[in-house]
């Protein structure tokens, strides 16, 4: 049976076989052991000593007890303890059982009920689970009944004279009790050679299951780390790309200050009226070329920061007719610059006062309306505000155009980054495709958004915002005012910003000529003394000196990116020497998180390159109505040089 096994079923049931070789050696080694005691025992007890006159001596059958048992017991007992488990051990635990039983029987005369040893000896060795040791036994047995039975029949039978065939009765009932005995041998074999091969295809399918497992493990280990080589793959990219659009930002910035700054000096310095209407026209044109571009700029880092998800919203109170009329006033120029009607109105109530971020609506709807414009042609632009309170307070804005329309193909790639209806929309009307995308994704920021309502070519689009809101005043506006007195409240006016800083005294940290020139110009026509500092170590040294010769400076405007001490290093520097003066950061630095880092670096406020004229002069301007934190007067030593107050920035 064993040839049609397999390796593995067959390597199981050798190994389950000798484990119990070796466990039944064992038993017989403390059985035998026993039974020489026991033979001791029942020649002591039963014959002890002998008389030959009156001379006592040890009988005989003491002795043989002792020696001859021991010649019976030690041999299997040696082979169970050197070799267990092997053929030689077994056959001799079989031989010295039945030479055991022999002595028994010899001992105790022959009696019928001395035989009877025999049989649970067979029974035990039929523990092996190995027929082949019952016939060892029966043939030691059969021998040993014919001799004496035949020559010393009184040592088995009892009797002096008996037949001389008895012993064949004998090994009869041994031989009956045999048959019974190797069938459950047999038996009991082949139910362990069904548990080997059950095991061995429990190992095999463990093993195949371990492979596949292994391979499985493999495969997402592999995957994992490709997953992890394209995850920091598009990490590096994403700081790749971070970084180059930092770099862009500022080296795009920096010359864009003096650009569009300059271009506003064009049409104060002199008399504007008097030039040639070329030279207006010039100027006019750089400067609405400089900022397209760095509208361009603003749109592609706004699309960097969504996607980033580094754009952060704010919750401010606000009025939405305030915003309408600000975006209406905004676009006005250019509606009328293509010849179009814009109109802004509302269904129903508007609230007075709401709760949201009003810069990012002004641009979305800014977005929807010139881009309404840019491909209107003829005819019109509407805005439509509509406000409901139920059952969710929402805001509808739908922006409907009389354009050149969509198709409905054009319609499904509308949304993407950098993409227009065709190439030849963007031939035609110009833009790099963001304003929408960017909408879009601002208002899902804000929990709305935006879509079409509806475009037929040569027909028109209505985009629609939705936005959730929170409405804080819930009563109607019954004047939002005009145009002229919204813009009015938000700028300074030409008549008074040239003088709006007197007695104001301004440290500027700047390492750019063109751009010192412009901001030294600014602050001097808005009254300011200025100091200029061309690096952070000489604006530290500026500062501190100001500082302990008693007359500190109101603000220090501070360029974060300066040769030999950058502009974190120098307020990081002047904050440790508890200097407690304004510093307002100045920089062409205007990605997400660049606010936050100049602020964790000391500076109290951010403004970004290109400098608008009104802000900086109005932040500047807020700083004269708010107490200014009081540093401590000290006497300047003699030999301490003071900063100089004579810069000289004419401007050309």
């Amino acid at each position: 049976m064993s040839h049609s096994l397999s390796p593995e079923a067959q390597r199981l049931l050798r190994q389950h076989s000798l484990r119990n070789w070796q466990t039944t050696d064992r038993m017989f080694g403390l059985l035998l052991t026993l039974e020489w005691v026991v033979l001791i025992v029942i020649a002591l007890r039963t014959s002890p000593t002998t008389w030959s006159g009156t001379q006592q001596s040890i009988h005989p059958h003491v002795w043989i007890a002792v020696f001859l048992g021991a010649m019976v017991v030690v041999p299997p007992l040696w082979l169970s303890r050197r070799y267990p488990g092997s053929s030689e051990s077994r056959h001799a635990v079989a031989i010295g059982q039945s030479l055991i039983c022999a002595l028994f029987i010899h001992l105790t005369g022959g009696r019928i009920e001395s035989h009877f040893p025999i049989f649970g000896s067979l029974a035990c060795l039929a523990f092996y689970r190995d027929w082949r040791v019952l016939v060892t036994a029966t043939i030691v047995t059969g021998l040993d009944h014919a001799v004496r039975g035949i020559y010393w029949p009184t040592s088995v039978f009892g009797i002096a004279s008996t037949d001389s065939w008895r012993w064949l009765e004998h090994i009869g009932w041994v031989l009956y009790e045999d048959f019974f005995l190797i069938y459950a041998c047999r038996r009991s074999l082949a139910e362990m050679t069904e548990i080997a091969c059950r095991e061995a295809e429990a190992n095999s399918s463990a093993l195949r299951m371990e492979a596949v497992v292994e391979k499985r493990t493999s495969e997402l280990q592999e995957s994992e780390r490709h997953l992890r080589q394209s995850r920091d793959r598009a990490q590096a990219a994403n700081i790749a790309k971070s970084e180059f659009l930092a770099n862009m930002s500022h080296e795009i910035r920096t010359p864009m200050t003096a650009i569009l700054g300059y271009t506003d000096l064009l049409y104060e310095l002199g008399d504007i009226s008097k030039a040639p209407l070329s030279r207006v026209d010039a100027i006019e044109t750089i400067q609405r070329n400089g900022n397209h571009l760095l509208a361009l700029l603003n749109d592609i880092l706004d699309l960097s920061r969504i996607e980033s998800g580094k754009l952060s919203v704010e919750r401010l109170p606000y009025a939405p007719a305030a915003i309408l009329r600000e975006v209406e006033h905004l676009m006005q120029v250019r509606a009328d610059e293509m010849g179009i009607e814009l109109c802004v109105r509302s269904e129903g109530v508007v609230p007075a006062s709401v709760v949201g971020d009003p810069t990012r609506i002004r641009q979305i709807i800014t977005n929807l309306l010139g881009n309404a414009i840019k491909f209107t042609e003829r005819g019109s632009v509407t805005v439509v505000a509509r406000f409901a309170s139920t059952p969710t307070s929402t805001m509808e804005i739908d922006v409907i155009d009389t354009g050149i329309g969509m198709t409905v193909d054009a319609q499904s790639r509308i949304f993407e980054p950098f993409v227009q209806a065709d190439a030849s929309t963007s031939r035609r009307f110009g833009g790099t495709g963001l304003g929408l995308i960017i909408s879009r994704r601002l208002a899902a920021l804000l929990g709305g958004d935006v879509s079409i309502v509806y475009s037929e070519p040569d027909v028109g689009t209505c985009f629609r915002l939705c936005l959730p809101i929170e409405i804080e005043s819930v009563s109607p506006v019954a004047d939002v005012g005009s145009v002229e007195e919204i813009v009015a409240k938000k700028e300074i006016g030409s008549t008074n910003w040239e003088q709006s800083l007197v007695e104001m005294k301004l440290l500027v940290a700047e390492d750019g000529l063109d751009n010192q020139r412009l901001i030294f110009h600014y602050l001097k026509r808005a009254g300011a003394e200025t100091v200029l500092a061309e690096n952070g170590i000489e604006a530290v040294a500026f500062a501190e000196a100001a500082d302990r010769a008693g007359r500190p400076f109101d603000a220090v405007l501070m360029d974060m990116q300066m040769p030999l001490m950058d502009g974190y290093e120098a307020t990081k520097s002047l904050r440790q020497h508890q200097y407690r003066g304004r510093i307002i950061a100045v920089t062409a630095h205007a990605m997400a998180g660049d606010k936050r880092q100049c602020i964790e670096a000391g500076c109290d406020d951010y403004l970004t390159k290109p400098i608008d004229r009104r802000q900086l002069i109005q932040v500047l301007a807020t700083l004269q109505t708010t107490a200014r934190s009081p540093s401590p007067p000290t006497t300047k030593s003699s030999g301490e040089p003071s900063p100089s107050f004579t810069n000289d920035m004419s401007v050309v």
